[in-house]
């Protein structure tokens, strides 16, 4: 079957991780905190996989900064099979990195 646009951008754009990815703390433990920005894009570990290790993975788009205790609002394309606005901590143990917004 062939890839739809956006399967291939998203294999792009995971391809790309390890150039542009900053490193969570359970990634890199020397790494204290990544002060997100709106736009970053946070990955999460799915399904018992790991997106770093080709395994599947979760991603979003942050709409605000994160605040001093880690809170976050991101939205994401495939939240209980819709779009929608989920509220994170960036101390969840699934996250596992973020692309940066450039």
């Amino acid at each position: 079957m062939a890839q739809t646009d956006g399967e291939r951008a998203l294999e792009r754009a995971l391809g790309e991780l390890g150039q542009r990815e900053v490193a969570g703390p359970r990634a890199n433990p020397r790494i204290v905190e990544y002060l997100a920005g709106r736009g970053d894009l946070p990955i999460w570990r799915r399904a018992g996989g790991d997106p770093r290790h080709g395994g599947p993975g979760h991603v979003g788009r942050l709409e605000v900064e994160a605040d001093a205790a880690g809170a976050v609002t991101s939205v994401e394309g495939n939240h209980d099979n819709q779009v929608a606005r989920v509220k994170h901590s960036t101390h969840e143990p699934d996250l596992v990195g973020w692309i940066a917004r450039s």
